[in-house]
Parts: C-alpha cells; structure tokens; sequence
C-alpha cells in the first residue's frame, strides 16, 4: 500500500504493512514503518476530514528551525502522510518502549510494581524526575507552546536516564509566526479551577491551566498518587470529581487548617521542604502557580544543599532516604500498613554510611544517534495515545491491589460474584462510592448495573450552600475569589476574562489579588483560530491557504480561515477570477460549472483547433476538456502533444497496481502512448529508480523533487 511521507524538505514514497500496526484507537491507528532507512511511528486517521491540517503542518515546519530542534524528542510530529494525494496522518519519532514507562508508574501503588529496579522510586529520583518534566515544559513555554491536555499518560520518562519525553504532541496549543493554533482537548483531574467556573473550552486554555496541571503532577509525584483536591469533605457538598472540588477551593494540605475538608490520612505533605509545600498552596489557595521555571530553581536548591538524609531506623533502604529535618516518608507508609509497603532488602555489608545523601545523577547522554532514532514510545502510545483522546476519560485514583480471579475480569464480568463486582465496578472520592469512569474497568460497571446492583452508591447529593458558585459568591472567601478571577503568567498575575463572575466579584469587593494596576486582561485582543477577528489579513490568509501557487485550504479549522478570508473579501494570493474563496462561479479555477463553449474555448488555439497548453490557466482549461472527453473540434487523429513538468508529480490514481521498472523516461512516455484504449494521459517518472507510473488523467500535478510528470494531449 503506496503513501507518500512529505517533510518540508523533502518526499519519499513508502510501502505501509499493515502487519505493523502497534494500536488502534476509534479515530486512528498507529503504524511503526521505515522510510529511507529511518523508522518513525505514522499515525492514520479514519476521518481526515476532522484534522487540523494546518496546524500538523506548522509544526513540521517549526520542527525544522533550529530553535525547535529540542521538541523532536518528543513525539513531534515530523512529516504528513499523503495517500492518493489527500493527507491521512503524520509520523513522528519512535521509542523503545522497554526503556519507558509513564509517569504515573513513579507513584501509583498498582502500577510502582511493574519498576523493578526499586531506587528509581527513592525520594531523589522521585525530585529529580519532577524537575526534568520542568525543564521540557519551560523549554516549550518559551516558545508559546502549551500542553493543555495534562495528564500522566502523555508523559514517559525514560528509566536509564530519567529523561522525560512528552507524546500527544498535535494535540499541543503552539504559535507559529503570529498564528495560535490551539488546543481541543483537556483531562479530568488537572483542569484549572477557572476552566470549571467559567466553563471554558481547551481551545482558549494555554499558560495558566499548564502550570495548575503541572503542581498537580508534582504535588502526586510526592504523594503516592493523592490528588490534591482529595480528602475527607465535613459537609454534604455536590461536586462529585476532584476539578468540582478544586473550583470550590478546598485544599486539605496548606500550613492551616481547612473548615471544609480535612487531609488523607496517608498524606505525606507534612513531610515536604517549606519551599515545595508553600508553591503548591499557593497554587491551590491564591492562584499564584509557580512557573516551571520556579520550580526548576526550588529542586536544584534542595540538591544544592543535599537536603536528603537516609533514615535512622533503615539506613541501607534507599526507599527510605527522607528530606532533611522531616520526618520518613516511608516509615509512615509502613506504619499505615499500605497494601504496597516495602519489602525490605537483604542486608548488605558496606562501609558506615555518612548522615549526607546525595542525589543520583542520570547517566551522560550519548550521541547514538542509531540508537535513538531505534526509538519507539508507540507500544505506550498504542496503550494510551488513542484511548485518552476523549473529553471523558478519568484518571484512575491509587487505590488497593486486588488479587483477581483467573476466571473474573473485565472482559469476563459474568463469572465474577457480586461482592468482587462491586469492589471492582465503584471507587470511592472524598468518602463516597461512585462507578468507575475509567475504560479500563468499563465491562465491571455494566455487569454490576445490568445486575440492579447497588454496590453503596448513593443515590443523591445534597447541595451546598457555602460557597458554591456560581449560587453564592458572597459566602466564598476573598482567597478563593482571587484564585478563581486570576492566573500567573510570565508578566505577573493577570484577570481573567472581565465577563467573569469572579472578575466582578473580585472588583466589588475592590479585591486587587495581587494584579498590577498597569496589568489588564487582553486576552480579547489574543489572535487565534477561535478569535480570528483580531487578526491581521496575513495571518489570515497564512491560515487559510497552502502551497505555491497558492491555494485554499477546504479541511479541518482551516475552513475557519477560510472564512474569515471570504468575510473580508481577501484573495490571499489565490488564482481566482473571484475574490471570494469559495467563489461557485464559472472560471479557471472552477471550470467545472462552466459551458461546453467556454471551455473549448479556453482549452484551445489556432486553425486547425489545438491543445492550449502553454501556460498553467490553458492547461486547466484543457484538463477540464479532457475530464468530459470533449473534442473541442480537434482531429483525433493528430500526434499528440507533450508537456514536461519538472520535479512534480500526480499522486496516486495508477493505472496499473505496479510501477514499470528499469525504463527511462522517454519510453515511459512510450508505454503511455501505447496504452490500451488511449486511457493513459500521464506519467510519472521516478528518476532515481527509473521506474514508470500510468496515469488515466492529467490532472493533481504537485511539486515533487526527483520526479518528472509528462501529460499527453491527444
């Protein structure tokens, strides 16, 4: 199965085996293939029509500019896949996938298991691991991109070196030359409060929900997986996931105590620097959330200063190393009797062990440029990459180990009895049981359900009448309104949107939540695909249009540039008869509405009639000519007419299944010629390979290096 791989320097055909496949997801699947000697991971989707063509393509090109180069190890997207000349997909590097696991392994008590190598779980590594994610994600922020979607899953780090790789990449919000192509996607458990509150779509999100997802994910790195926004609430409350909590700002694990909600009891916070635990209240209190870049600064001092010491009871587990002047974290697990509590190694005879810790450094990187382009996260990527692309996935919270039947499983739900349904179909967040959300856990839930079965949830929550928005604002304290109306960025705290209910809330309370008074919201004044009124007539017409010549893009959000184009009456460059991009009117660039006499006589010259085919405009009119079989008065028995055209070809639409090998071009031409019933109107010659491709039209001709495309006017 032939499909093209276009970079923005280069093409190369490949064979797609579809034996290759490594995992499917309901809108693609992911293939691992070799194309000129390198093997990427290629991602096709199912319905091209829905993909954001323009924004795969920008990020090819900014793979390209040397300022970029650190993204492409990530999974960036690197090339389009074209097939019959339409875009079906991109690729992107490959990873071994033994030497990654996702980030969610380094905390989680049912997948910590799967790390063998228990050191890579000591509380250093843990900080050290914390700090690379932060060094990825400043290197993006200071190019204006943004992860959105922030979710463990998308996250690998790589067990040998603790570098951190980031994958769901085209689903990244970037900027390309004063173009914002935004993001579509976001998941539970690390929105940002004012998403919540103020129902705000992902296409909108960009630094501040970064930095909410990213404390969240160091607050879980430290904290076996709790979420911080987790606990046991004292009143009857209706938000029922861990984001309707966080918008009510109920955080169990500042420096005093919560009213409203009292820590886990396995909570290792009271064990963390000052430094750490002062950051993250402040980004679940006030709204200040540190940059990653702030975060960096707060590690590096804790290794400066050699803050880890190993504890007194256990000084040969390294599980067991604590922060300096803080209590041992896993002496509290073990005391708790957690279902994952450490077995304890055998005893090594080694040399006294000084009081000091210092934390283990990654192992220098190499230059094995073979080795990395090797690659391939995908087997991750086919495990989590497709299933997490939906609005409604759930993160599954740690919770105990169940030891389960060779018999009961998800996919065998029937044979399970009703009490291990039960345990296996409900979680339970802030004291309460609800049904599992996540997938993994789907064919438990429908089972228990399809039984009547109860399993202790309840059937309805009582509402709140503290604070909860957007009902009673007045009973919500000033803290909770600033964090709510505000977000950090680069330039300090800013308001949000002035249509905020916290925004208006905030200034009638003259509250200035530590925002500058020269500091206003120009987030209006933001141009982006889904404010694209602000922006300029370039960037439109950069949005709306590809190629030399140029022409419109008519899929994905492009068509919203398009638009916007044809509301301001722009030709963007557009060979056109019409200013209007999506002109239905009779002429060279939509021949198909025209008359027979008009396109005869566009298509052809001179006395006797020949084959117009001259210039580019007459070549279109003849292709139409062509498609209807017309005549246009011309003597079929003339000798045809030739028209070379150099470094371009037709994609796809053979003639024949294969190629004709070791042939040149002009007997290529030949076979054309010679073929049967006169159906060949081209060729496309392949000059390194000489090899020879049949076309039953000339038209699709597009710019192609190291290709030749004849087209043949009988």
């Amino acid at each position: 199965m032939s499909h093209l791989f276009i970079t923005p320097k280069s093409s190369d055909y490949f064979t797609l085996d579809l034996s290759t496949r490594l995992g499917r997801g309901a809108t693609a699947s992911v293939y691992k293939v070799t194309i000129a000697g390198r093997s990427y991971a290629v991602k096709l989707h199912s319905n091209p029509d829905q993909v954001d063509w323009a924004k795969l393509s920008a990020m090819t090109e900014l793979g390209q500019r040397d300022e970029y180069k650190f993204a492409l190890k990530h999974a960036w997207p690197v090339g389009i896949i074209q097939k019959d000349g339409q875009n079906v997909g991109f690729a992107m590097p490959l990873y071994d996938l033994g030497l990654f696991k996702t980030l969610d392994h380094y905390y989680d008590n049912l997948l910590r298991v799967q790390i063998k190598d228990t050191e890579l779980l000591a509380l250093p590594n843990l900080v050290l691991i914390a700090k690379n994610l932060c060094i990825e994600v400043e290197k993006l922020h200071k190019k204006d991109i943004y992860l959105v979607d922030i979710k463990p899953q998308n996250i690998v780090v790589n067990t040998t070196t603790n570098e951190v790789v980031l994958l769901d990449c085209d689903g990244f919000s970037i900027d390309k030359d004063g173009v914002r192509f935004p993001a579509s996607l976001i998941s539970p458990d690390y929105i940002a409060p004012e998403v919540i509150i103020n129902k705000l779509s992902p296409q909108t999100l960009g630094l501040g929900q970064d930095l909410y997802g990213i404390s969240v994910l160091i607050f879980q790195i430290l904290n076996r997986g709790l979420h911080p926004f987790s606990g046991k609430i004292k009143e009857e409350i209706s938000a029922t996931t861990n984001d309707d909590i966080a918008a009510l700002g109920y955080y169990a694990y500042g420096s005093t105590e919560n009213q409203k909600i009292a820590p886990h009891v396995s909570s290792l916070h009271s064990m963390w620097p000052k430094s750490i635990s002062t950051q993250l209240e402040n980004c679940f209190t006030s709204g200040g959330r540190a940059s990653a870049s702030e975060w960096i600064s707060t590690f590096n001092e804790i290794e400066r200063n050699m803050a880890y010491v190993r504890c007194d009871k256990f000084q040969e587990d390294h599980l067991h190393i604590r922060f300096r002047d803080q209590e041992c974290m896993q002496c509290k697990i073990d005391n708790l009797q957690q279902t994952h509590a450490t077995s304890k190694p055998p005893v090594i005879s080694t040399p006294e062990v000084d009081d000091a810790y210092v934390p283990p450094s990654p192992p220098p990187r190499t230059n094995n440029s073979a080795g990395w382009i090797f690659l391939s996260i995908i087997g991750i990527i086919a495990m989590v990459f497709f299933t997490s692309n939906t609005d409604d996935k759930v993160t599954q919270q740690p919770s105990s180990p169940v030891i389960t039947s060779s018999l009961c499983s998800n996919e065998s739900p029937e044979k399970c009895d009703d009490n291990r349904l039960c345990l296996m179909s409900t979680r339970s967040l802030n004291g309460k049981k609800q049904w599992e959300l996540n997938p993994a856990f789907k064919g438990y839930v429908s089972e228990a359900k399809r039984r009547n079965l109860g399993c202790e949830i309840p059937i309805n929550n009582a509402a709140s009448s503290v604070c909860n928005p957007p009902l009673s604002l007045g009973a919500c304290t000033n803290a909770f309104i600033c964090g709510a109306a505000t977000h950090k960025d680069q330039n300090g705290m800013q308001w949000l949107s002035a249509t905020s209910i916290f925004v208006k809330e905030a200034k009638r309370r003259n509250l200035k939540c530590n925002v500058l008074a020269t500091q206003t919201n120009n987030q209006n004044n933001t141009c982006s695909s889904s404010n694209m009124k602000v922006c300029s007539s370039k960037v439109v017409c950069t949005g709306a249009t590809v190629g030399n010549p140029k022409r419109w893009i008519t899929t994905g959000v492009s068509r919203k540039w398009v638009s916007e184009a044809k509301r301001r009456n722009l030709s963007c460059g557009v060979e056109t008869t019409s200013a209007n991009p999506q002109n239905t009117g009779c002429s060279s660039t939509n021949p198909r509405t025209c008359t027979v006499k008009t396109v005869c006589s566009g298509a052809t010259i001179g006395n006797p009639k020949k084959w117009k085919t001259t210039d580019a405009i007459s070549r279109r009119w003849v292709e139409e000519a062509r498609r209807r079989n017309l005549s246009c008065g011309i003597n079929s028995n003339d000798t045809p007419r030739l028209y070379r055209h150099i470094n371009s070809s037709i994609i796809g639409n053979d003639l024949l299944a294969k190629g004709i090998s070791d042939v040149s071009e002009r007997q290529c031409v030949q076979r054309c010629l010679n073929f049967y019933n006169k159906r060949c109107k081209a060729v496309s010659y392949i000059v390194k390979q000489r090899s020879c491709w049949l076309k039953p039209s000339q038209t699709g001709i597009q710019k192609l290096d190291g290709v030749n495309t004849t087209t043949i006017y009988r």
